[in-house]
């Protein structure tokens, strides 16, 4: 049983073996397994198809026929086929529904009807118009834009989630592959205060200042400052390592010691 005129195999059948072998009547119910009898007259209607040079063509544009043989497949077939199809487009992810939108919309521009795209499918017509204006609607909606440096909506709550638990700007930016002034620039437009920091109290530096540094407060000398005040030049020293030299602003040093005010010149941004 064909769609496709002259080139089909079954044309050259009369209408009384069509019907005794691809009009076989099965169970009306297309969920219940067919019978023996109706077994042997589709497997005889199988044959047929296999040796058409167009049955896998005629296959593919007919999942959605109910009743008979076509294209090599019986109805029972058919039916698994559609039930599997429909769950699966049921457990897609929205990127993959779109994209199986997609692919129907462009057939659907070519003046393929719901009716053809149901049938090539198996999916209800029903659900071929759902798809359809799924994509549609999505051609629809403008693409949001998003200004150079501008957080996405994601980023702005990890930047409040973060503020609040006391983490500081600069570990917010380097947690979220963002310039400090980005998140400043965030903290700003949230009116969020980054926490201050929590000197140690009790203890005296074991230098001249504690500084903030990587979240953690560290001890430090002076080396010198802008002469405006908002940057100091510290010296750190780690564990067996010799002194790093590094920019701090104002807010992130707490002097504990007298010191000789150096003027230095920032050479740059913060290092």
């Amino acid at each position: 049983m064909s769609r496709y005129g002259d080139k089909a195999k079954c044309r050259d059948l009369t209408d009384r073996e069509l019907e005794n072998t691809f009009h076989f009547p099965g169970p009306h119910n297309l969920g219940l397994k067919p019978g023996p009898t109706a077994l042997e007259h589709w497997e005889a209607a199988k044959e047929i198809c296999i040796e058409c040079p167009i049955f896998l063509k005629c296959r593919e544009a007919n999942w959605g026929l109910d009743y008979g043989v076509v294209g090599g497949t019986d109805q029972y077939e058919r039916y698994l086929y559609r039930r599997r199809n429909r769950a699966a487009l049921q457990r897609k992810a929205a990127k993959e529904r779109a994209e199986t939108a997609a692919r129907l919309a462009k057939r659907a521009a070519v003046g393929v009807s719901v009716t053809a795209l149901a049938m090539g499918t198996g999916y209800s017509e029903s659900t071929i118009r759902d798809l359809l204006n799924e994509h549609r609607a999505a051609q629809e909606k403008p693409a949001p834009v998003r200004k150079p440096g501008q957080l996405t909506s994601e980023e702005l709550e990890r930047v409040r989630s973060m503020a609040s638990k006391g983490d500081r700007p600069a570990l917010i930016a380097t947690t979220l592959g963002r310039s400090k002034n980005v998140i400043d620039q965030a903290l700003a437009g949230l009116e969020i205060t980054a926490a201050p920091q929590a000197w140690p109290e009790g203890r005296p530096p074991r230098s001249d200042a504690w500084v903030w540094h990587h979240n953690t407060a560290r001890t430090a000398h002076y080396m010198g400052q802008t002469k405006d005040g908002q940057w100091f030049l510290m010296s750190l020293r780690g564990n067996n390592r010799s002194p790093t030299r590094k920019w701090f602003p104002r807010d992130s040093v707490d002097l504990r010691a007298q010191v000789g005010v150096q003027i230095l010149e920032k050479a740059g941004s913060d290092v």
